[in-house]
């Protein structure tokens, strides 16, 4: 999907769950671009480069903070990239409850199914053994049947 223009990855909140399990500068958890490619300067500033999420946004009484272990203290324009690291990353955080709220559980569930490529479509059932006479499309009968093709290339999902 990525060759005709098309990030999937960017169309569902990533869940990160308390972030113990992601760098916060090196992972891939906000947008397109690391952290550190996107502020190198403050990255540069982190004396902590293998920080998790955790490590640097917590929660206390439904308040979000931050902490930062920074070489020396920001200035100048390091300040207004702080800022907007801030606003960039506070983007990425909803509360458990306020996503029970927004979201099915079975949205939830699709989200976690198609990012971990669990979706049972030709192409991954194929890939597991089981034996099926095509892997192309069953709607369409123009590509094989893989989730990208399923969720968004396929000329019916995009009538949907």
């Amino acid at each position: 999907m990525a060759k005709r223009g098309y990030n999937l990855n960017n169309s569902f909140l990533r869940n990160i769950g308390e972030g113990r399990d992601v760098l916060f500068w090196e992972d891939l958890w906000v947008g397109d671009q690391c952290l550190k490619d996107k502020f190198p300067r403050l990255y540069h500033l982190e004396e902590v480069k293998d920080a998790k999420v955790s490590d640097r946004v917590s929660w206390i009484n439904e308040e979000r903070l931050f902490t930062w272990h920074w070489s020396r203290i920001p200035l100048g324009r390091n300040t207004d990239d702080i800022v907007a690291l801030q606003e960039c990353v506070a983007g990425q955080f909803q509360r458990e409850t306020d996503i029970n709220k927004l979201l099915p559980q079975s949205l939830g569930i699709f989200n976690w199914r198609v990012t971990r490529r669990r979706l049972p479509v030709r192409i991954e059932l194929d890939k597991r053994g089981i034996d099926l006479h095509t892997v192309r499309c069953p709607l369409c009968d123009e590509d094989v049947e893989s989730i990208d093709h399923a969720i968004v290339l396929c000329k019916y999902a995009l009538e949907v």
